[in-house]
């Protein structure tokens, strides 16, 4: 009773930029087709970046513009799976169209 399982994730750790922004549409899309609830995309913290992180914020970008009519919300993750590194997201059913 309001837990959902995260059983699929993403780890976007040493891709660049537009790597990352590439891989998310194909796994969101396929974990949707699995009727998956919500799935972890991990993109790190950033501490290895040259300058400020970057993979955080492009993520999250294309989950508010691209990627909204697929999901219902994105989260920081729970500190144990990954915290600011990671983000828990939920996915639009494929039989609920988006309510935009």
């Amino acid at each position: 009773r309001g837990i959902i399982q995260v059983n699929r994730q993403l780890d976007l750790h040493g891709l660049s930029r537009e790597e990352a922004l590439d891989a998310l549409e194909p796994f969101i899309s396929s974990a949707r087709s699995a009727a998956e609830k919500a799935v972890l995309i991990i993109t790190g913290k950033g501490l290895h970046s040259v300058g400020e992180p970057v993979l955080q914020q492009a993520v999250a970008g294309w989950l508010r513009d691209q990627g909204r009519n697929m999901i219902t919300e994105y989260a920081p993750a729970p500190q144990e799976m990954g915290g600011g590194g990671a983000f828990v997201v939920f996915l639009r059913s494929l039989d609920k169209p988006p309510t935009d």
